[in-house]
């Protein structure tokens, strides 16, 4: 579980994470600490409110269900931010469901601009080819994958050969990156010239939804069934898989659109397995 979180200088104590934390915008999560439990509510499309012993090892929070299993994890790299990070620990426990920051509920008054505030966290630079669209994959710590190529500031570069959406790598995935949102996406001309995307969250989109014009949003860890996918590439892929979808705003609130694989596009059906 503890192979997706880098490791931090100083071990925390319970100074270091007691408080009022709420989730950024439109996540309706709220966790308050105390010396003895951690409250963790939710209100989404329905209410979840429990509370949790946990744990402080290292540089990590965990949380402890009733059955003893270690459920969550809570990893602190700023000092006024939490990455919260849950696993899909019925499947593998180290395969991430959730991924979102919590913010300091005492200073909320700050909370737009600390949101905007990510320090020296580096970027990860996607660069997809000219007028492919659809799902991209990332696929992390794989030993057969790409060594990790850097920028000239330090940001981690994935770059998607023409002809497919799969890009295996062998750098680790990064949980913080996807919850202060580090990203930035670019689509290569043939001439090797960089064009941006506009990068949006799922909470951005507008109520009038537009067919024209491109956009990138960050889905996440782990979307679809991954035997689906372990189907479609003929063999296994385990850890954690990035889901990048670029398309239409109409197009990428509506269904997961499409993969590129082999020269050909793949459409996700409704039980999630990928089909021409």
């Amino acid at each position: 579980m503890i192979c997706c979180t880098p490791k931090l200088e100083n071990e925390l104590s319970i100074e270091d994470v007691q408080g009022h934390w709420i989730g950024g915008t439109g996540s309706g999560l709220q966790v308050l600490i105390t010396p003895d439990s951690l409250y963790w509510s939710l209100n989404d499309k329905l209410t979840i409110e429990q509370n949790y012993e946990y744990k402080i090892i290292g540089d990590s929070v965990f949380l402890v269900s009733e059955d003893g299993i270690i459920d969550k994890l809570l990893l602190l790299p700023e000092k006024d931010k939490i990455v919260c990070c849950n696993f899909k620990s019925h499947i593998d426990s180290s395969r991430i469901d959730e991924v979102i920051a919590l913010y300091e509920m005492n200073d909320i008054q700050n909370f737009s601009e600390k949101q905007s505030q990510n320090n020296d966290l580096k970027k990860d630079i996607i660069i997809v080819p000219e007028n492919q669209i659809g799902i991209f994959l990332i696929a992390f710590s794989k030993e057969e994958g790409s060594e990790a190529v850097y920028d000239k500031d330090g940001n981690r570069v994935f770059t998607f050969e023409i002809g497919s959406s799969i890009l295996y790598s062998q750098a680790k995935e990064d949980i913080r990156k996807l919850a202060l949102n580090q990203y930035e996406v670019f689509q290569q001309t043939e001439s090797g010239k960089l064009k941006p995307y506009p990068l949006l969250s799922k909470q951005e989109l507008k109520e009038e939804l537009t067919e024209t014009g491109l956009v990138a949003i960050i889905e996440g860890f782990n979307q679809g069934p991954r035997e689906n996918l372990n189907r479609l590439v003929d063999k296994e892929i385990s850890g954690n898989v990035l889901w990048l979808n670029i398309g239409s705003e109409a197009s990428i609130s509506n269904t997961y659109d499409s993969l590129f694989y082999n020269d050909q596009y793949y459409k996700m059906d409704y039980k999630g397995r990928w089909i021409q």
